[in-house]
């Protein structure tokens, strides 16, 4: 289960290449790139202790602004764990 105060966002911190998010927590939410970049965007999911639980990666092709949404959890841990 995620925790409900990760998406509360408290602050932003934009540079040049991509902007991250950060949560209530502490915890970086999101990293999202500037439109033409190659990296993809990320966002982090946590449990109600802090732990990171699941990361989604978005691969985006900036020639035909397609998505390719991969998302993984730690070594061990399964979907319904949480």
């Amino acid at each position: 289960m995620k925790n409900s105060g990760e998406n509360i966002i408290v602050s932003h911190n934009c540079q040049s290449s991509s902007c991250n998010r950060w949560a209530m927590t502490g915890k970086v939410s999101d990293v999202i790139r500037t439109a033409g970049s190659q990296k993809p965007d990320l966002h982090f999911d946590y449990d109600a202790m802090g732990q990171r639980i699941a990361k989604t990666v978005t691969n985006k092709n900036v020639t035909t602004g397609d998505k390719f949404v991969t998302t993984s959890r730690p070594a061990g841990q399964r979907a319904g764990d949480v």
